[in-house]
């Protein structure tokens, strides 16, 4: 039976079996090739496994199945920042927050893509956004930060390195910057 397999998968995952999970969703992605969530949950685990290609594979089948699901592909995003393939990365947190406007860590995760490709005043934007979402957000701050200090806009930069340690007073990176 399909659904008590993938049923079975986060239970496996808990008890650290991630070879038998693996296994139960190879299974589940056999029987219903079409289920979405089935090739996020698989593309999410091998690459967690080390098997990140094959995981990118199975998160692109997943976001054919399912395009309006934001979730497949922030999931898509994070595998392909893992790999260093900032520029993919970037597209899938992008269609993310196409879909899910709100999400502060798709709006994060940008801005790291983005940081990576030096495009650090679009990398602000996103942290901002970030802070914006999640006030509380230290490191998102302190991206922030490093992100207006690189494109020049200093006063800025020093006002989010200042919240930042506001906000973790033992924050020496943020004190230093």
């Amino acid at each position: 039976n399909w659904l008590a397999r993938f049923n079975l998968v986060p239970l496996l995952e808990q008890k650290g079996a991630d070879d038998e999970a693996t296994r139960q969703l190879r299974e589940v992605v056999r029987l219903r090739p079409f289920l979405a969530d089935a090739h996020a949950e698989l593309g999410q685990l091998l690459a967690k496994s080390g098997q990140a290609e094959e995981g990118v594979r199975e998160l692109q089948t997943a976001v054919r199945q399912k395009p309006v699901d934001p979730d497949v592909h922030y999931r898509l995003g994070s595998v392909l920042g893992t790999l260093g393939r900032a520029d993919q990365a970037a597209a899938a947190f992008s269609e993310t927050i196409r879909l899910q406007p709100d999400n502060a860590d798709a709006h994060y995760n940008l801005g790291l893509a983005l940081a990576a490709q030096d495009k650090v005043s679009e990398a602000a934007r996103e942290f901002s956004a970030t802070v914006r979402l999640r006030p509380d957000d230290v490191d998102a701050s302190f991206n922030w930060g490093i992100a207006l200090a690189k494109s020049g806009q200093i006063d800025q930069a020093i006002a989010a390195f200042t919240k930042a340690v506001q906000l973790r007073p033992d924050f020496a990176e943020a004190r230093e910057a």
